[in-house]
């Protein structure tokens, strides 16, 4: 639904009415408020702008000059020179706001030259009521008649928050330990993400709570193919799951959503079906952009946060959602249990555990693979030790290609993975500034598991035949053929093995050959 956001005033007209006497200005007051609402998720913007800073008389003098009385002075040039009653200069007029953020302060101010901010929220408000008071003194110099200047209200919705999964336009801007609101567009739910200081990396700081029943994709998630959690296990009226099985068998993925404390995910539905058995999970249920910590960022983690009291408090808000064992948790509200990506095993990955009652943040090393811990997604930095995959690299643009392009050393050797065939590859930076195979590719064409990955998603090719791929795809124009990486000539006989390039789609004349 579109957002809705309402103004109201108290009235359409201000009027102050003076009349001076001999050797006593006259000073006047009176208010005017403005009540504010939205149920704008970011909330809104209330602004005061006032065309002219000076009061005009609306006829001339027999003269042809026009009177007029001026705003109070602003002596220090950030509108924070102030004026009580007894100081007000005569002949001037001037404005105070009455609202919760000042409720103590009396004293009057020079007339804004720009626009100025009268209310705001950054969520849903029903009513945010901002009262303006203004006043004026004047003597018996001042020639009678009516003074008059527009005074202009401008009220905007504020911005939609980012999304996850366009992290990298916005991480850049985050101020540590100042939590913001970003939305993951799978299921349109809102997250707070926070910048922390203590490892200067990006989490979220509140418990994923991705629905059972979700189809995630290689565009909206950290997933390199499609994969679809499972329907959410139900909780019956004695507080368990229905299933009684349920969080009771390593190799099954299971859901459960929870209000309070979010999502429960065993290990196999956590990692989006992978489920290694040593290492990092190469693949998750987090949004593009993000991805399961390891057991290593959790102890880094854990150097600061050395309490679980330490871990409930702000910036890291733990939440108490513990973990389901079976169809039961009964631990839920005083210890916090959440998945790391390292497995450690085929029963077991570790975990962040922690607490209330004891002391120490680390309490949990490992859970169960089939137990229901709860997650909390940790964006990627755009670093080439963040990429898996060959292909990892066409899902890199703009500032996040430099980014991971800038930090890879030249002449150094790094290790990729071809993901149509599971192949290494070593990859360098050279001289050139471009970003080479070092290994000349070697996929077999002629394998039914690479010919069932052979698309335009995954290659440089629009057409994916064998027959066109095995020409290098000349035929229609394409060179060659890895997704994001430059060529693809393997199985002929009669073709020149060559070096692939990342991120560039045509192979120069020069390429050094194998």
């Amino acid at each position: 639904d579109n957002p809705v956001l309402e103004v109201s005033l108290s009235t359409n007209t201000i009027n102050l009415n003076l009349t001076p006497s001999i050797n006593t200005p006259a000073f006047s007051t009176t208010n005017f408020t403005v009540t504010a609402g939205t149920n704008n998720y970011t909330g809104y913007q209330l602004f005061l702008d006032i065309t002219d800073q000076n009061l005009s008389r609306n006829e001339p003098l027999l003269n042809g000059t026009t009177p007029t009385i001026n705003s109070l002075v602003d002596n220090s040039n950030d509108n924070s020179t102030s004026y009580t009653e007894s100081t007000f200069t005569t002949n001037s007029w001037g404005y105070r706001l009455n609202d919760a953020s000042n409720p103590d302060d009396t004293n009057y101010y020079a007339i804004p030259a720009t626009e100025q901010l009268l209310s705001s929220s950054t969520s849903p408000v029903n009513e945010n009521t901002t009262t303006i008071t203004f006043a004026s003194k004047v003597d018996m110099t001042l020639p009678a008649g009516d003074y008059t200047t527009n005074i202009v209200l401008r009220a905007i919705t504020n911005s939609p928050p980012p999304t996850m999964q366009d992290i990298a336009t916005w991480q850049g801007s985050l101020i540590p330990d100042h939590p913001i609101k970003a939305q993951d567009t799978r299921d349109g739910k809102y997250y707070n993400v926070t910048k922390l200081s203590s490892d200067n990396r990006i989490w979220m700081t509140q418990n994923l709570n991705l629905s059972g029943g979700t189809t995630l994709t290689p565009t909206d998630s950290n997933v390199k193919e499609n994969y679809t959690l499972p329907v959410s296990e139900t909780k019956g009226n004695d507080g368990n799951l229905t299933n009684s099985n349920a969080f009771s068998d390593n190799s099954t993925a299971y859901v459960y959503n929870d209000k309070t404390y979010g999502g429960y995910y065993s290990y196999m539905a956590a990692t989006a079906g992978t489920n290694p058995s040593s290492g990092n999970a190469t693949s998750d249920i987090c949004p593009k952009g993000w991805r399961l910590p390891t057991n290593d960022e959790y102890n880094i983690l854990k150097t600061t946060y050395t309490t679980g009291e330490a871990l409930t408090a702000a910036p890291w808000n733990g939440e108490l959602g513990s973990v389901y064992a079976g169809s039961t948790n009964s631990t839920a509200g005083y210890i916090g249990n959440y998945w790391s990506s390292t497995a450690n095993g085929s029963n077991y990955a570790y975990l962040l555990g922690f607490n209330l009652s004891g002391s120490s943040a680390d309490l949990t090393a490992e859970g169960w693979k089939e137990s229901g811990p709860t997650i909390r997604c940790i964006a990627k930095n755009n670093s080439i030790n963040e990429l898996t995959y060959l292909q990892d690299f066409a899902s890199l643009s703009g500032n996040a290609l430099t980014s991971v392009m800038d930090g890879m050393t030249t002449d150094t050797a790094y290790t990729l993975i071809d993901n149509r065939d599971g192949t290494s590859y070593h990859i360098a930076k050279l001289a050139d500034g471009r970003i080479w195979l070092l290994d000349n590719l070697a996929l077999d064409l002629t394998d039914s598991t690479v010919k069932s990955k052979l698309t335009p998603a995954t290659t440089n090719a629009t057409t994916t035949s064998i027959s066109a791929l095995i020409n290098g795809g000349r035929a229609n124009g394409d060179q060659y053929a890895t997704a994001g990486v430059g060529v693809f000539s393997s199985a002929r006989s009669y073709s020149d093995p060559l070096i692939n390039m990342a991120s560039k789609n045509v192979v120069p004349a020069n390429a050094p050959s194998g």
